[in-house]
């Protein structure tokens, strides 16, 4: 806890935010460590935040995408279809309410929401995007994980309309017509976009 307290606390100085950031922090850790969050938890923030800073050299305005990482699935129920709408919301409430600029505040729940359809034209949101998709082209064994641990968090569904929609979802990204690669930047592209190819059409064909 006292690590997480440390990050937050640095972000919170560096966004000007008028808020103890052991609530912060404390507030974060609760809504990413619910029980049905196998994936989609705080190990997922902490891996983002650590892509962000491999990347960094890539981002205009590093703090908008490290306080994006921090609010981008605060609410995620696998029940419903609207959890980035219901993301963004919260993250522009919750950063009004600890005093940060209005327009810093709006920014962060834009690319909040943005990672619902994982395309934008704008150079940071994208960068955020692909930190998020990162996962798809990790090696096998690191992203075979990661499908079983999504499988975890649909668990409410059978294992043949689990198969559909996420046969669906990773089609999506390699889809040519509404999406040239999975990854929308020039550092990720050359970096992850080979791997992510071939666990897709392994996990594709599994399915």
């Amino acid at each position: 806890m006292e690590k997480l307290v440390e990050k937050v606390s640095g972000l919170w100085t560096a966004i000007g935010a008028q808020e103890d950031p052991i609530i912060a922090t404390r507030r974060f850790a609760q809504w990413y460590s619910t029980p049905k969050r196998h994936y989609h938890n705080l190990g997922h923030v902490l891996d983002c935040l650590e892509m962000l800073r491999r990347f960094r050299y890539a981002a205009q305005e590093e703090c908008l995408i490290e306080t994006a990482i921090w609010f981008h699935d605060c609410i995620y129920d696998t029940s419903r279809h609207d959890n980035e709408e219901r993301s963004a919301e919260v993250t522009y409430n919750t950063l009004l309410d600890a005093s940060v600029d209005e327009g810093f505040s709006r920014g962060v729940a834009s690319m909040v929401l943005a990672t619902k359809r994982h395309l934008s034209p704008n150079p940071d949101t994208r960068l955020l995007i692909d930190i998020d998709l990162s996962i798809l082209g990790r090696p096998w064994k690191e992203f075979d994980m990661y499908e079983r641990k999504i499988r975890l968090e649909y668990r409410q569904y059978s294992d043949a309309e689990y198969a559909a929609g996420r046969k669906a979802a990773l089609e999506s990204f390699i889809d040519n017509g509404s999406r040239p690669s999975i990854y929308l930047t020039k550092q990720f592209r050359s970096v992850f976009e080979s791997t992510a190819l071939e666990n897709i059409a392994r996990s594709i064909a599994r399915l």
